[in-house]
């Protein structure tokens, strides 16, 4: 808990730069709503995603209305340092949170009862990314899919632990089956 251990600063600051949480909470509070609604979205996210992710996650959450284009609020989070993109070559671009931040957003996702839904949505996406793959595993494309797969390993898995946290309830079991089938699948490359 990162942001928790970091609670105590130098007494002569602002009151928002006097601890690391203080001071993320101060740029969360100058973001429109629109872009602290992404940004709490995008901290369900473990280790980065694409922007196709926060494309889908960003549509399903807010019923397809998008009065201010992703991409500009993307930038703006990126602007703002609470987002950073990382391009490596021959890969597609990939956004990333610091681990501090990412925590806080968390923590604004539990606040604004927003955790669970945005978990499904995520563990959703992730199942549809398994199932795309699955055939792909076998075919010509196979090692940019594996490699895909690596990527996206700590998000296969947050989503699986995720599904198999709801149990009997819906799709969970049938969800963290077919997520454990894929993360096996990574698990080989390894």
């Amino acid at each position: 808990q990162r942001v928790q251990v970091l609670t105590s600063g130098a007494r002569n600051l602002p009151a928002r730069q006097q601890t690391l949480r203080n001071t993320i909470q101060w740029s969360y509070d100058l973001l429109d709503a629109q872009e602290q609604q992404l940004f709490r979205q995008i901290s369900v996210f473990v280790e980065g995603c694409t922007l196709e992710a926060v494309e889908v996650l960003w549509t399903v959450l807010c019923n397809g209305d998008q009065s201010m284009p992703i991409l500009d609020t993307v930038a703006s989070l990126i602007d703002k340092s609470l987002l950073q993109q990382r391009e490596q070559e021959g890969e597609e671009l990939r956004l990333m949170m610091l681990e501090s931040i990412r925590e806080f957003g968390l923590e604004c996702l539990i606040e604004s009862d927003e955790l669970e839904v945005t978990r499904q949505v995520h563990a959703e996406y992730y199942l549809r990314l398994s199932e795309e793959a699955e055939p792909e595993l076998v075919g010509p494309q196979q090692v940019v899919w594996l490699e895909r797969l690596e990527r996206e390993h700590e998000n296969i898995r947050a989503a699986l632990w995720w599904s198999l946290e709801q149990g009997e309830a819906g799709r969970g079991m049938d969800m963290a089956c077919l997520l454990y089938t894929s993360d096996a699948a990574d698990d080989l490359t390894r």
